[in-house]
């Protein structure tokens, strides 16, 4: 007598739970950061961003295990609307100065769009976890910028540290959203932080 035939799954609905899965955690991304962007870190919690995506604090749970985590998922989602895939190309470019410029406008385009977050990182400096999320951001920035002037032939090597510190003030989101809040707007704000990167190179260099 034959064995009957053991069942197996079939793939699509493995791939449907895995779509609904991703669904839903992108629902929860967006939620979380309209959150944050409306009402602040201080209403930031999985049971306020559970009511907000209509999901339960378990579902919340069970996709990201916390709210760090969750915070990391916004920020990257952030990133990747505001463009910042740009830089991987940038970091490709033969001349790293050109290479520097272009770094310098993807974030001004970045910072352009960050605008609603200006409360975010007011915040970060009453709370350590907050704080602690962007400084881990920000130190990526200072690395990708330390690459770039390492490549840079003409730029002395103890001049380096002091450098690499200038244009990681100058490519921050506070100096950006200072100059474009005044009388210069977007466009003119990026133009400036562009011309001080490139002086700030030339007194390097010079």
């Amino acid at each position: 007598m034959a064995e009957p035939r053991k069942k197996t799954k079939r793939p699509y609905r493995s791939e449907k739970r895995d779509a609904a899965r991703e669904a839903t955690r992108a629902a929860i991304v967006s939620a979380a950061g309209q959150l944050l962007r409306d009402e602040g870190w201080q209403s930031f919690s999985l049971d306020a961003v559970a009511r907000a995506a209509g999901v339960t604090r378990l579902t919340v749970y069970n996709q990201f295990g916390g709210r760090r985590p969750l915070l990391e998922a916004v920020f990257d989602a952030q990133a990747l609307r505001g463009g910042l895939t740009d830089l991987v190309a940038a970091m490709q470019m033969s001349d790293p100065r050109a290479a520097l410029v272009r770094v310098v406008r993807t974030f001004c385009r970045f910072w352009s769009g960050a605008g609603p977050m200006h409360g975010v990182m007011a915040a970060a400096m009453a709370d350590s976890e907050l704080a602690q999320a962007i400084a881990q951001r920000n130190e990526r920035r200072r690395q990708l910028l330390e690459r770039l002037v390492e490549r840079m032939p003409d730029v002395p090597k103890k001049r380096t540290p002091v450098l690499v510190d200038t244009l990681f003030a100058l490519t921050s989101f506070a100096f950006y959203q200072e100059l474009a809040t005044s009388r210069l707007g977007a466009e003119k704000a990026c133009g400036t932080v562009v011309d001080l990167v490139v002086a700030t190179l030339e007194r390097a260099t010079g």
